[in-house]
């Protein structure tokens, strides 16, 4: 398995130890010895951060139309449509980037 070393950048690395938890990395080129995620918890992140997008994209998708629904039932005129549009745009694009954020933190 090849990982970027953290220390000298290099892209060789060698498990020392490995568990569900965590794995024991050196750097073959500096010996520099660290520890990371184990890939089932890398794996394991990865598809619930793949659930909370579906999620929020059904989430999404209801608010659209209901907003659609509205507009076209005459409740809501032209302009407070392109104002709530526009809010749910900018409401869309901070949930993308608080979810970004959170699970970027630590790979």
């Amino acid at each position: 398995m090849s990982v970027l070393c953290p220390k000298c950048f290099a892209e060789t690395a060698t498990i020392l130890k490995s568990s569900l938890v965590r794995e024991e990395m050196t750097c073959r080129k500096c010996h520099f010895i660290w520890i990371e995620r184990s890939q089932e918890l890398k794996r394991h992140k990865n598809e619930r951060l793949g659930r909370l997008e579906k999620a929020e994209d059904a989430v999404m998708q209801r608010r659209y139309e209901k907003l659609d629904q509205r507009f076209n039932a005459g409740m809501i005129t032209p302009q407070e449509y392109a104002l709530r549009l526009k809010e749910l745009e900018l409401q869309n694009v901070r949930v993308c980037a608080t979810l970004n954020t959170l699970w970027s933190k630590r790979l």
